[in-house]
């Protein structure tokens, strides 16, 4: 009996509070039988999620393990859970002061790799693909990601990923992000670029040094984010159902709390 309680308290289930935020922008409309407790059923999948474990592993208080996990892989590919991660990051009404855009590399697990013309991200076994990422440098919150792939440079998820977004008055990169085309896009958003320069740049841009020092911000986030192991090394073969794995922990961990 104490060894069941014990196991009981390392369960994550939504609070109250995460639950009245989540639960209305949960899809309404369905066909089909009544779906099981979403409560129930969400936290079963974030539990997974987090703690690593394989989805046959699921405990039982969740409910059957294959519910859950098909719950989890179908919203994937239906987008629900990135749906619901743009709908909460689109209510951040005001004009950002500071943001910073960085990416992080992921390396992808030999099961995750798919052969011939399927394969992921045209990646070979034991390769890496790139998670790039938009936050907001005053609060810490990630508002956007975009994945490519590892042999991708910096400089091409930049536009695809900021143009959807609010301007903000500034945007910390690394020299990564330090591109004439990209400089002047900014300047057409009036964004103040604060982007390091390459060391063989000929006419250095401005460069606001202590301002770039917020930029450790993004990197402590995905240290967070890695603290997922399924978000550290990628298992999914599908790189939309990773996408959404990766918006449905940001939530948990800064847009429910």
């Amino acid at each position: 009996m104490t060894m069941k309680k014990a196991n009981l308290n390392k369960l994550f289930w939504l609070d109250d509070l995460q639950w009245s935020v989540l639960e209305k922008h949960l899809p309404k409309k369905q066909t089909g039988p009544k779906r099981k407790d979403d409560r129930r059923m969400i936290s079963g999948i974030i539990h997974v999620l987090q703690s690593g474990c394989r989805w046959q592993d699921c405990p039982s208080e969740y409910g059957p393990s294959t519910t859950v996990h098909n719950r989890y892989h179908r919203w994937a590919q239906r987008g629900i859970w990135e749906g619901i991660f743009r709908d909460l990051t689109s209510t951040w009404g005001r004009i950002m002061r500071t943001a910073s855009i960085a990416r992080s590399s992921k390396r992808t697990a030999q099961p995750a790799i798919k052969r011939g013309r399927q394969r992921s991200h045209r990646q070979k076994p034991g390769r890496t693909h790139d998670e790039n990422s938009r936050r907001n440098g005053q609060h810490g919150r990630p508002i956007a990601f975009w994945l490519t792939p590892g042999n991708a440079s910096d400089i091409r998820a930049a536009k695809p990923l900021l143009e959807p977004l609010k301007a903000s008055r500034q945007l910390l990169g690394d020299t990564g992000y330090d591109s004439n085309d990209l400089r002047a896009w900014l300047n057409t958003r009036k964004t103040e670029a604060v982007i390091l320069n390459k060391k063989n740049r000929i006419t250095p841009s401005p460069f606001k040094k202590r301002r770039y020092r917020q930029r450790n911000k993004i990197e402590r986030m995905f240290c967070r984010l890695k603290d997922a192991r399924p978000i550290a090394t990628r298992y999914d073969k599908s790189a939309k159902t990773y996408l959404n794995a990766i918006c449905l922990i940001a939530l948990v961990d800064w847009w429910l709390n």
